[in-house]
């Protein structure tokens, strides 16, 4: 069996002046950090983009920047605008490509966050309409318990409220005669 050992280095208690190390070490290290960032993100951004600026190789320098744009613009609500006026400051010559860039990754974000709104939409929207269902069925078992055409809306409020597990069982009951309901008054009881 394989023991391994693992390296844990915690950099939060370094400042940005004590992590040295290769350009694209220091990189990683502050696009990793600008998850705990909440003030001053502008300047840690503008720092990332001098260290890119350093890079000889312009794939790499790309690649860089591809990296650490998916990983800001995933965890921090970052204004494009300052974005773009950062890069057109630090690196004019790249601005063009960084910028196409960033907003490709910006509008893919946008196309999964509406893909994604759009699926839990949909599941949402056939929870309500199971729910729908159940609360109509128990109507329906209600009616011809009772002799009523409709059920009171305080009634109908309350098992809209319910959720769809607790709405199964009160159907259950029902069909099952486990419940005894002579009255409005013996379902209100039932339901509270």
């Amino acid at each position: 069996m394989p023991d391994f050992e693992y390296l844990l280095f915690d950099f939060s208690k370094y400042s940005d002046l004590e992590i040295i190390g290769s350009i694209q070490l220091q990189i990683v290290l502050k696009i990793l950090h600008t998850s705990f960032i909440d003030n001053d993100y502008d300047k840690i951004f503008a720092d990332i983009l001098k260290l890119i600026k350093k890079l000889n190789d312009t794939k790499t320098i790309l690649e860089y920047f591809t990296t650490g744009m998916e990983y800001i613009l995933e965890i921090k609500d970052y204004d494009f605008d300052i974005m773009h006026d950062k890069v057109n400051l630090i690196i004019p010559e790249k601005s063009e490509t960084f910028m196409s860039t960033a907003n490709k990754l910006r509008e893919e974000g946008k196309l999964d966050g509406i893909k994604k709104g759009i699926k839990e939409g949909r599941k949402e929207g056939m929870k309500e309409g199971r729910k729908q269902e159940l609360i109509e069925t128990i109507s329906i078992l209600i009616k011809d318990k009772l002799p009523i055409d409709k059920l009171p809306d305080n009634l109908e409020s309350k098992l809209n409220k319910l959720d769809l597990i607790v709405l199964r069982e009160i159907r259950t009951d029902l069909l099952k005669d486990i419940i005894t309901i002579e009255s409005l008054e013996d379902l209100e009881e039932y339901l509270n």
